[in-house]
């Protein structure tokens, strides 16, 4: 029988009760993210929660809590491999910004300049796009809004298929599986509209352009130089008993699974590795002494360069100096975030699919309040 679901506002509730009982004239505390974290995974809100505070070059407060997979009773820890969902992104990002620096590719020239067809939006022929419009969600590409799509379909373990030739028969009007709510109704340049498609048609520039599987490349140049040793878009380069199970509904164990739009989701790290490319996004580029990124290009992610919304080059910006990604999808919910300036992260990867680990989410909100005692 599967444990009743409890509402997210019930457990809104008890922390509150925990916070007034708590109280006194001479003694004001609050809970603590540890009791929080204990109190979903017991309730059966989420399997497990791992989570960190990053200050400068150091993780300076983490704790994991549940299972990582409640069928073998395995527990989670700091070197969890969780599936990130769209916390992928960033990283793909910095591959593309990679090629920019090593001048492979021009992101303000016409993509289709580095890809063997030419990328066209149906209903602006004449328009050009760009990677950097690609990089900020400006392509004009959809999100696809159709869940009915092959674009979604599920392949277990590694078994996606490469990128050609199913992003051109799916991109373009006589592809043999084309779906036009790929494009949206926006011109290149014109408006955001946040695409997966997009994402992976960046990592198929990543192949095209340097002749490397697009996982083999991220290993090469941004894994392994980060000292991220339990990370890849690959499940076979891991530990399968340290990956974390995805649950649908925080309760059924879906299996591990990846899509053929892999890296806009998934990615899989531990809170441990990936707080190493979180100290470099804070550090210009910069982990351990090893750079993965100019300066230039990281500042470059980190800006807005549309006036109309709050995005760089796939980093969002919430307000007040800090940058973030969340990611969303079956059997998981994720969220980082940092302050450049204050050099403070935030990192929250889940196993389950409730959104209290996130943005404006209860857990999420107290490690964010627990993290300000760093700055």
């Amino acid at each position: 029988m599967k444990k009743p679901h409890l509402r997210i506002s019930n457990l809104l509730a008890v922390a509150m009760l925990f916070w007034a009982v708590s109280c006194s004239e001479d003694n004001v505390s609050m809970p603590d993210p540890e009791t929080l974290i204990r109190n979903a995974v017991d309730a059966g809100e989420v399997p497990s929660v791992a989570a960190c505070i990053i200050r400068n070059d150091r993780i300076v407060w983490e704790y994991a809590y549940g299972f990582a997979n409640r069928e073998s009773s395995i527990h989670a820890d700091n070197e969890t491999s969780y599936l990130l969902a769209s916390i992928s992104k960033p990283v793909t990002g910095v591959a593309v910004m990679q090629l920019y620096e090593n001048g492979l590719i021009d992101i303000d020239e016409d993509i289709s300049r580095y890809l063997p067809f030419a990328v066209i939006h149906p209903q602006y022929p004449d328009a050009v796009i760009t990677t950097r419009m690609v990089l900020a969600h400006r392509s004009g590409l959809g999100y696809p809004v159709s869940i009915q799509s092959s674009f979604y379909e599920t392949y277990f373990e590694d078994d996606a298929p490469p990128f050609f030739p199913w992003i051109r028969e799916f991109m373009l009007p006589d592809g043999s599986d084309y779906n036009p709510s790929i494009w949206s109704d926006l011109a290149p340049g014109e408006g955001y509209v946040y695409s997966n498609f997009g994402v992976a048609l960046l990592a198929y520039l990543v192949e095209e352009v340097t002749g490397i599987n697009f996982k083999d490349y991220c290993m090469t140049n941004i894994f392994e130089p980060l000292d991220m040793t339990h990370t890849s878009f690959r499940l076979s380069d891991l530990d399968v008993d340290k990956v974390a199970m995805p649950y649908e509904n925080n309760v059924d164990p879906f299996g591990h699974f990846t899509y053929r739009y892999y890296p806009s989701a998934c990615l899989r790290s531990s809170i441990q590795d990936f707080s190493h490319f979180i100290i470099a996004m804070m550090n210009g580029g910069v982990f351990n002494g090893t750079r993965i990124l100019e300066e230039s290009s990281v500042n470059d992610m980190l800006t807005r360069h549309y006036e109309d919304n709050e995005v760089g080059l796939i980093w969002k910006m919430p307000g007040e100096g800090w940058y973030e990604h969340s990611g969303s999808m079956v059997g998981t919910k994720t969220q980082s975030e940092f302050h450049k300036e204050d050099k403070i992260g935030i990192l929250v990867f889940s196993n389950g699919e409730n959104d209290i680990v996130q943005r404006e989410g209860l857990i999420y909100h107290f490690i964010k309040r627990e993290a300000e005692k760093y700055r």
